[in-house]
């Protein structure tokens, strides 16, 4: 049996996202930050490519091997993935051209799961806050170097147990969530930063700021089974912030309704030399997109 050691659940409804302190998003040795699926959202049988971020403190770039979890958790399980795919086991390889599993409603959606030899049956799975059922996926650094951690791919299943004017409401009214999108990321006391080449940072607190388009707080309706009604809603968008070196003032911030984005003060280190950046954000329906720089702090 293999067992996964050192191993983080990613993505909002089981994360291992830095809490809101002071030094929580630095980054002293490689580690996966994020997965997604493309598109952010499948129904079961449909194709869908993986991608990852994996942060190297060092600046060197590196692969992912995929994995899907195939055992959804039992009543009793708390962790966002079921401890015999959290023990290295029940997990099936996937390329990084996949198609999403066709028994996933079954699985970790609100279709019957399917029974197993000598086991109880199972119940359906419950929705996260925002309606949605997720498939566990396990991203491995193919170096060994970075530990391993599942993200979750959102499965679009049809809506369970509703009367049939719920469901064909839902049906007109429900729109597949997209993953966000990042315009920019600025510094206050040297502009736009760049992917493509270092920008330097004298080594003094700078603001931040991320813009994202308006358009990605995504409108959606939830089904509500307590009073069988449906519900609109609009997604919240967070960002996490990491870095090889210095120190964020909160290490996650929220990103601001109203103009699009989401600020964090930056501490370079005091001594000169290249530092990473890595900027992760997320939506509250599993979407998400990423951003890495290089800056060099000047001489003082």
């Amino acid at each position: 049996m293999r067992r996964i050691l050192g191993l983080c659940v990613m993505w909002l409804s089981a994360s291992c996202v830095p809490d809101f302190d002071s030094d929580g998003g630095t980054l002293t040795e490689p580690r996966i930050l994020a997965l997604r699926g493309v598109p952010a959202e499948a129904r079961p049988g449909d194709p869908i490519r993986f991608e990852v971020l994996l942060a190297n403190p060092d600046g060197s770039s590196g692969t992912a091997n995929f994995s899907y979890c195939n055992q959804a958790r039992n009543s009793e399980e708390r962790t966002g993935v079921s401890q015999v795919c959290l023990a290295g086991e029940a997990l099936q390889p996937i390329g990084t051209n996949a198609t999403v599993p066709r028994d996933a409603c079954a699985r970790f959606g609100p279709n019957t799961p399917p029974s197993e030899a000598g086991e109880p049956p199972r119940r359906p799975s419950d929705p996260d806050p925002t309606g949605g059922y997720f498939v566990p996926v396990l991203a491995e650094d193919e170096r060994g170097v970075a530990p391993p951690s599942f993200g979750f791919q959102r499965v679009r299943c049809d809506l369970a147990g509703a009367t049939r004017e719920i469901f064909e409401a839902y049906q007109e009214r429900y729109r597949a969530n997209l993953h966000p999108e990042i315009v920019r990321v600025l510094a206050s006391s040297a502009g736009e930063l760049s992917a493509s080449r270092s920008t330097m940072l004298a080594a003094e607190s700078t603001e931040l700021r991320l813009e994202v388009p308006l358009d990605s707080f995504e409108p959606y309706v939830v089904y509500s089974a307590n009073d069988s009604a449906l519900y609109d809603a609009t997604e919240t968008v967070r960002v996490n912030w990491y870095a090889s070196a210095g120190l964020f003032d909160a290490s996650a911030t929220f990103v601001d309704p109203a103009t699009g984005t989401a600020t964090v003060r930056y501490t370079p280190p005091e001594d000169s030399g290249v530092a990473r950046l890595w900027i992760v954000v997320s939506d509250s329906r599993g979407g998400s997109a990423w951003e890495q720089f290089a800056i060099t702090v000047a001489p003082q």
